[in-house]
């Protein structure tokens, strides 16, 4: 039983990460049990081959302890606090670009590897894959990507995030997380006197110059 996390930035393409991650493995043949916030592993039936996990956040790093393997996803963080200022309108830009600064620097050293929102792409997929240790076949990665795109503009799911649905449960995803059809760049349509504002915080353009996004 391999058992993988997901962790740290919010918005920041988890949720697709996860189920990049789940689809990967039931393609090649694996019982899959994912769920956010896994709190008692040694209680999962061990009759699945993957244990899958998202969080955000953990109050204690030897939570992590308990995976094989551990991923965070990074965005350009202006375009990720303006996902979630969609999804929950009382949040700040601001506030949600220092939060996302601190899960990076607090996980940053605890992942295997750290999977770029803007890059997504079969050359990404192959080099997750090569993380993973499992060689799905060219054909099926590309099945993988249709299928993401296909639940990412699914009506059918939960309108917003229930963890008492059974399929929401499995994937996480619900019509709430559509914020911009996976769209980049969204923070060039803010005005610009919130771009100054983001931009004159040096905690903020210090992180988009630290990961290459300015």
């Amino acid at each position: 039983m391999k058992k993988i996390c997901i962790v740290g930035t919010g918005a920041c393409g988890s949720t697709r990460l996860f189920n990049l991650i789940r689809l990967l493995y039931e393609k090649l043949g694996n019982t899959v049990y994912s769920r956010w916030n896994i709190e008692n592993l040694n209680e999962i039936d061990n009759h699945y081959d993957i244990i899958l996990c998202k969080i955000h956040d953990v109050d204690e790093l030897n939570y992590l302890d308990q995976y094989d393997m551990k991923l965070m996803p990074i965005r350009n963080i202006l375009d990720a606090a303006i996902s979630t200022n969609t999804r929950f309108p009382d949040a700040r830009l601001k506030d949600v670009c220092h939060f996302n600064i601190n899960m990076f620097h607090k996980f940053q050293s605890k992942v295997n590897m750290i999977f770029r929102y803007e890059d997504f792409s079969i050359f990404t997929i192959q080099e997750l894959c090569k993380v993973l240790q499992i060689k799905p076949s060219l054909l099926q990665i590309i099945e993988i990507m249709r299928e993401l795109e296909h639940m990412l503009n699914d009506k059918t799911i939960v309108e917003k995030d229930d963890h008492n649905d059974e399929l929401y449960q499995k994937t996480l995803l619900s019509q709430h997380h559509n914020t911009s059809n996976g769209k980049s760049n969204k923070f060039i349509f803010l005005q610009d006197s919130q771009i100054e504002e983001l931009l004159n915080d040096p905690v903020i353009t210090n992180f988009l110059m630290e990961t290459t996004y300015l």
